[in-house]
């Protein structure tokens, strides 16, 4: 095998570990805030219904049950940018198969191909707030929509 080859090879091999990577922390992190939620509420049980704190205790339960199903309606991957993405890879490693046997040109077109096809699946992978269309939402559009509650004084 020469080593264009398995360059291209290793390169297309880093794409789709990122993407798994990307997923798999997405998962630990809903699962963390899970049991972050689950341990305020043996934290609530135990105190006594006296406590001062019970209620800020409870309204801080509350805000984070509703931060993770906002999460779950409101952020999500964009499926069409990662099919791109992912026939963009594709491409790059046909490209690169076929350029072993010294067409230059085609290393320009898989190297393009590659990190057009890395660009999108690095945006459209991870789930983050997005319109109907698939497009990212602002920041601040996504912050206003987790339903904060004024702090109490």
């Amino acid at each position: 095998m020469s080593p264009e080859t398995l360059a291209g090879i290793l390169t297309s091999a880093f794409a789709v570990a990122a993407a798994a990577l990307t997923v798999v922390r997405e998962w630990t992190a809903r699962r963390d805030q899970a049991a972050e939620i689950r341990r305020l509420q043996e934290i609530l049980a135990a105190l006594p219904d006296s406590s001062p704190t019970r209620a800020d205790l409870q309204r801080h339960i509350d805000d984070a049950v509703l931060r993770l199903v906002h999460r779950d309606e409101v952020r999500r991957r964009d499926p069409a940018g990662i099919a791109t993405g992912a026939v963009f890879v594709l491409v790059a490693g046909a490209c690169a198969w076929y350029a072993v046997g010294g067409r230059w040109g085609l290393w320009l077109v898989a190297g393009l191909s590659l990190l057009l096809g890395l660009v999108l699946l690095v945006e459209s992978v991870p789930r983050v707030p997005r319109d109907d269309k698939g497009r990212r939402l602002e920041a601040t559009v996504a912050a206003d929509a987790t339903h904060h509650r004024p702090p109490v004084n």
